[in-house]
């Protein structure tokens, strides 16, 4: 009897210790059913969990990884959440990372990328978080559905964290491009268009989207026509995203080439070697011809209103800046491979049906635009497209004056330089920006030589460096030369409204290098004085 007393009396105190320790989820049963009722429905209502946010956040230590993933649903639908209330949630899921299915692994990533840019303030927890969550072994993600695996690296691509593991599993079990749907390819291409400028492993993550764009390259074309062809619009969007893809691999490709080859003694490996062989069957000029296919494509039909014609007045600001700058990488690099002689046409025909309503939407567009993509924009037209008027010329130039003046920095001094640049072809603007640009020189009271030097360098470049080719950046004068020296290859005799000859562009470099040398003693004398004057 005295040993049944004393295991009873202990039974009793592991009982006490257990009841004292033991979570209590009876108490946040109600709170807990309507998270898997939510996360069932797949519908979180900000309204409803912005008023439950508090309990939820007592009831955190007790979730299971499924209710944490719907915790955190939740929480990413509400966009801003204080502190006090997303804390014990980030908390427990440190705890709970290595417990996640793959479906809710995705969840919790992308909730997570949802919370990272309203939380900007919250670094440390949010970042101890994402880093826990990304240290878990990506062993069972390739079960995920094709949905899943494009969500998943849309959440990667907002968190910055492309270099992780997780995005190299994820990328070498994309979905098969022609089992994906017309929204689903138009995903991947854009995902794969963000995420080779930022891919840190360029051995590795290149590769793995040259592969995935060619499948890509692959299914596009079979959905020209038919009842899933796609429309006008995802046509622009996927020729954009293609060309963007395809102009940073072959830069890369351009780059390696470029690189000595590597020492014959030293060893390699037999995986790398045959990795080696295996991608020289990926031609990466065969995205050229994809390109001029899917603007053939756009280009079909009468001059005046082509395929594309609907699509391109709907562009977003952005966009027009987007396909001015791939129609200009895609003119250039046709003339740098052209074997033609300079006397055919400056542009194909099926990129020229284009530019009209590109222009016409651009210039409805254009006071959405920043500085920056009106200088984009306006450079890929007149440099590569060769596309220059009076209207778009002053349009441009009245836009920028607005943003460039005052120039308070030396990016505002660039940017100038630039539009004196792209208004070369047109005598109005460009005199408009050169005067507005002297006077803004000439009145200035300020000690930043740094600035003076941005400014001079933009409105004058010396004639010795424009003679000896030592200059850094495409200016106004090297415009003027070649608008005159190479008039065949830019311009019809026709067009050529300018009266200045090449030895009057000789002769205005002579003078702004007069002018240049002039304004700095000026200003070397205004700071005597100043000096004089504090004395």
């Amino acid at each position: 009897t005295r040993l049944s007393r004393a295991a009873l009396a202990q039974d009793v105190a592991s009982a006490a210790l257990r009841e004292r320790l033991r979570p209590q989820r009876f108490l946040h049963e109600p709170l807990l059913r309507q998270l898997r009722l939510a996360a069932e429905a797949d519908r979180f209502d900000p309204t409803e969990w912005r008023r439950l946010r508090a309990p939820l956040a007592e009831a955190a230590a007790q979730l299971r990884p499924a209710e944490l993933t719907s915790a955190l649903q939740a929480l990413a639908a509400l966009r801003s959440v204080e502190p006090t209330y997303l804390n014990p949630v980030l908390d427990r899921l440190s705890d709970a990372a290595g417990y996640f299915t793959p479906r809710q692994f995705s969840h919790a990533l992308t909730a997570l990328s949802l919370l990272s840019g309203a939380q900007a303030s919250q670094g440390g927890r949010m970042a101890a978080a994402i880093e826990k969550i990304l240290a878990v072994p990506p062993l069972w993600l390739h079960q995920l559905p094709s949905t899943l695996i494009l969500q998943t690296l849309e959440a990667l691509l907002k968190l910055n964290c492309l270099s992780s593991p997780i995005a190299e599993v994820l990328l070498r079990e994309l979905p098969n491009a022609w089992q994906l749907t017309k929204e689903e390819l138009l995903r991947l291409l854009h995902i794969l268009s963000e995420a080779a400028p930022r891919a840190g492993k360029p051995g590795v993550h290149l590769q793995i989207l040259a592969v995935a764009l060619c499948d890509a390259r692959t299914a596009l074309r079979g959905r020209l026509r038919g009842s899933e062809a796609l429309s006008e619009e995802e046509l622009l969007q996927a020729l954009m995203a293609c060309a963007e893809i395809q102009s940073f691999l072959e830069d890369v490709d351009g780059e390696s080439t470029t690189k000595p080859l590597q020492d014959p003694g030293a060893g390699q490996s037999l995986g790398s070697l045959l990795h080696r062989r295996a991608m020289q069957r990926y031609d990466l000029s065969g995205g050229r011809s994809f390109e001029k296919l899917l603007l053939t494509e756009l280009s079909a039909g009468g001059p005046v209103s082509p395929r594309a014609a609907q699509a391109l007045a709907m562009l977003r600001p952005s966009d027009c800046t987007r396909l001015c700058q791939v129609l200009g990488q895609f003119v250039r690099r046709e003339r740098a491979n052209s074997t033609r002689s300079s006397q055919g046409p400056a542009i194909p025909g099926f990129v020229a049906k284009l530019l009209p309503a590109l222009v016409h939407r651009l210039l409805d567009q254009l006071e959405l635009l920043s500085a920056e993509d009106m200088l984009c924009a306006w450079s890929a037209l007149s440099a590569d497209l060769c596309y220059s008027d009076d209207y778009l010329c002053d349009r441009f130039a009245n836009a920028l004056m607005m943003r460039i003046f005052p120039v308070r920095g030396e990016a505002h001094a660039a940017a100038l330089g630039q539009a004196l640049a792209c208004a070369a072809s047109s005598a109005a603007p460009f005199a408009e920006l050169l005067v507005a640009g002297v006077e803004e020189l000439h009145g200035w009271d300020r000690e930043d030589e740094q600035l003076k030097q941005a400014m001079c360098r933009s409105l004058a470049l010396d004639v010795q460096e424009l003679t000896d080719g030592r200059a850094s950046s495409w200016t106004w004068l090297q415009q003027m030369r070649r608008h005159y020296t190479n008039a065949a290859e830019v311009l019809s005799p026709a067009e050529d409204s300018w009266v200045l000859t090449a030895s009057a562009v000789e002769e205005l470099c002579s003078s702004w290098h007069a002018v240049r040398g002039r304004v700095q003693p000026s200003l070397s004398k205004v700071e005597k004085s100043r000096e004089s004057r504090a004395q």
